[in-house]
């Protein structure tokens, strides 16, 4: 968040130490992200699931098992 007044920015702990990939464009300092835009994971049929941080990976799985 670009802003002259004070930003807070909260983490998610229990990240630290997961790799995931990132892309060279989002390692980049002036990469950005538009708020209210949603990164779609997995597109499917029958239901939509939101959701952030550390769920992300775990409703991933719950697809890929579901799949099965």
């Amino acid at each position: 968040i670009r802003d002259e007044n004070p930003v807070v920015v909260l983490e998610n702990e229990l990240l630290y130490g997961t790799p995931f990939p990132l892309t060279d464009e989002a390692q980049d300092k002036d990469f950005v992200i538009p708020l209210g835009k949603a990164k779609i994971e997995k597109e499917g049929k029958d239901v939509s699931i939101v959701t952030f941080s550390k769920m992300v990976g775990y409703s991933l799985e719950v697809a890929k098992n579901l799949e099965a």
